[in-house]
């Protein structure tokens, strides 16, 4: 048995040490605090470290998360106190864990946080996805408070890593991005934003592993403007991807998305099974719709203007519900669905009208990437019907209730559009900004007088 033997001078080093190390993180916090005396609250650190490890044969990715808040001014303990987590069902929050530091005359008292919520953002919207965030809200704040909250994400598809933003509605002190993966897994990294030339680049290699790093440091807190491109445009961000990797004993590589060829074949798997049964209503329908109707163009009118006038636009998008479209069959009867849906509906009524049409993915303007810069899931955030019309292609976007046949909604202007064709083949096309004397609202209003009364 081993004899421990109290040492009372060796205790009083520990506790001196104890109580240097607190006084240093009091004088490295009053040192910030001075720094940024014009706000609130800032973040000291926020760092993300995303592993990319085999389990089993099998690559697995997870984040880990840490967010260190400084509570600056009297009234920041008040406003501050609450951090928002966003996840879903393709990057799964875990192990969350809060802290909250309170001064004392000698440094800080740690107090553990267990208040915590998780709410689903469009609950109350014609929208519902699997994006939930979590709410930790902290209580008993201080002025010099610091806060603590760190997670764990784990990513269910590796060809869907989100990015990482460096600014955030507060300034940052010390901002970090790491990701750490095996020598043999090939990773690309896209830089978007305004002028991201402040983030540092570096990598490390280990005996097995490789460590890519982005950091930078006194970032600002962005802002929001109205009428204005959306925050991916000009706020920094890095879009990690893997490409490709080969395991030990492998005889191949296994290829991920490496470019729009890849994204294409990542897609099409979501629609190759959809509208594959008849369905007696559905053709029925579609009969009576273009039971006068002479021309290709006539016929495509008035599927389209069917399509705007009896089916609502609601969505339901869990997980892979986001990706695959329901059976025409279905969203005509319940008389509602999702962009995928609308798109569904339309391919499937144009198709029995004997016309050439085809499944559409693309990103809204809301989204500032291309297929080639970024092949990932994430360019694309809508589905639209395209109609091969002669030499000309012809877009219908079943969720706009008012844009006339052979008009573009103002949301996919200027972006491109990957059209399926076959299991093995596809295009990317532009779709072009409206002319001039074609961008113009038309608001019109009818009055009528009767016994003097409007």
């Amino acid at each position: 048995m081993t004899k421990y033997i109290f040492q009372p001078h060796k205790a009083l080093m520990l506790v001196a040490t104890i109580l240097m190390g607190y006084a240093a993180q009091a004088t490295e916090y009053d040192s910030i605090a001075v720094k940024y005396r014009n706000e609130n609250a800032v973040y000291t650190n926020y760092s993300q470290r995303l592993v990319i490890t085999n389990e089993d044969g099998k690559l697995v990715a997870n984040s880990y998360v840490t967010r260190e808040k400084l509570f600056i001014s009297d009234r920041s303990p008040g406003v501050y106190n609450v951090d928002y987590l966003y996840h879903g069902d393709f990057n799964e929050l875990e192990d969350l864990h809060a802290t909250a530091s309170l001064p004392t005359k000698t440094g800080y008292k740690k107090v553990p946080c267990n208040n915590f919520a998780d709410i689903n953002p469009d609950k109350d919207n014609v929208f519902y996805d699997d994006s939930r965030y979590a709410v930790v809200s902290y209580s008993g704040l201080l002025k010099n408070s610091l806060t603590e909250t760190k997670y764990t994400i784990q990513h269910t598809d590796l060809n869907m890593l989100p990015a990482f933003t460096f600014q955030e509605n507060l300034p940052v002190v010390k901002a970090s991005f790491e990701v750490t993966a095996p020598k043999y897994v090939n990773i690309s990294f896209a830089i978007k934003g305004i002028d991201p030339g402040w983030i540092k680049q570096t990598k490390e290699e280990g005996a097995n592993t490789i460590t890519y790093k982005f950091t930078a440091t006194d970032v600002p807190a962005y802002k929001e403007f109205d009428n204005v491109p959306s925050v991916w445009y000009y706020l920094p961000h890095v879009i990690p991807y893997i490409t490709s990797y080969k395991m030990e004993g492998a005889k191949k590589p296994v290829e991920m998305l490496e470019n729009p060829d890849q994204l294409y074949k990542y897609l099409y798997k979501y629609v190759k099974g959809v509208n594959i049964k008849d369905d007696t209503l559905l053709d029925k329908t579609v009969a009576e719709i273009t039971k006068n109707d002479v021309s290709a163009t006539d016929k495509a009118a008035h599927i389209y203007q069917y399509v705007q006038a009896n089916m609502h636009y609601i969505a339901f998008e869990k997980g892979l519900e986001g990706f695959v479209p329901r059976d025409a069959a279905v969203v005509l009867k319940r008389k509602y669905g999702d962009c995928k849906d609308m798109a569904s509906i339309l391919v499937a009524m144009c198709r029995k009208a004997g016309l050439d049409a085809h499944y559409t993915w693309i990103g809204t303007r809301e989204k500032p990437y291309t297929n080639e810069e970024t092949p990932l899931p994430l360019v694309n955030n809508h589905m639209i019907c395209a109609l091969k019309m002669g030499d000309d292609w012809v877009f219908m976007d079943g969720t706009h209730p008012y844009i006339p046949f052979g008009q573009n909604p103002e949301g996919i202007q200027g972006k491109e559009a990957m059209i399926a064709i076959d299991a093995n083949n596809y295009k990317i096309i532009t779709i072009p900004y409206a002319q001039a004397d074609k961008n113009v609202i038309i608001d019109s209003t009818y009055m009528s007088f009767e016994d003097r009364k409007v």
